[in-house]
């Protein structure tokens, strides 16, 4: 038998195997992308439920914002007072002083907790560096003398923080997952500015601030 006939004899025969094949490989790829979609629906769901409604998020941002000023004003404004008596030689040779006592903080285990209440990890890493840790360039704003109590770097230099914002008048811009969008009304300098936009993170069910505020 001439090879040529053998070949067109098996490509009939196999006709028949390869409609089959079609078809399993067709169900199978059906079943992949139902599943696929089972599971989308799943999570877009879970993402649905992780994020704020418009009232909710004001009732967030209405604890947090407040909160957050105070500790913008402890960590780049003012700072937290002294009623000790001191003289500044220059602002790159630190100096500390322990808090008075109208500090609500009396240590630094009380000040970091704040702070890690409030605002995310990923921003707690700037914080840290300039309140608590410092670097090879600057030194940490925030001590703790001999005795636990907590002292303040009188030569930090200080900012004059000018931004005021209104978290009540909040709005949800959008949402993705764990992350939320917001863009609050602001005044700088005692004037109406452009809003001022926050991102909010939920970590361990807590939702916190990740971006600046001051």
């Amino acid at each position: 038998m001439p090879i040529r006939y053998l070949f067109n004899v098996t490509i009939r025969k196999n006709r028949g195997y390869r409609s089959s094949a079609t078809l399993f490989l067709t169900a199978k790829i059906m079943k992949k992308l139902l599943v696929f979609l089972i599971t989308l629906a799943l999570a877009l769901s879970l993402v649905s439920c992780a994020q704020l409604s418009q009232e909710e998020a004001v009732e967030v941002l209405s604890d947090l914002i407040p909160r957050a000023a105070a500790l913008n004003e402890i960590i780049w404004g003012a700072g937290l007072q002294t009623d000790e008596s001191y003289e500044l030689l220059a602002y790159d040779v630190a100096r500390y002083c322990e808090v008075n006592d109208a500090s609500p903080y009396k240590t630094l285990a009380e000040l970091r907790a704040e702070c890690e209440a409030v605002f995310s990890e990923s921003f707690m890493v700037i914080i840290d560096e300039i309140c608590f840790s410092g670097n090879d360039e600057l030194t940490p704003r925030y001590a703790e003398s001999a005795a636990g109590r907590l002292q303040v770097n009188v030569s930090a230099r200080a900012f004059k923080l000018r931004s005021v914002l209104y978290p009540e008048r909040a709005r949800v811009v959008y949402g993705i997952g764990d992350v939320l969008k917001v863009k609050i009304p602001c005044d700088f300098d005692g004037k109406p500015d452009e809003d001022y936009e926050v991102t909010l993170v939920l970590e361990d069910g807590v939702w916190k601030i990740d971006s600046p505020t001051y």
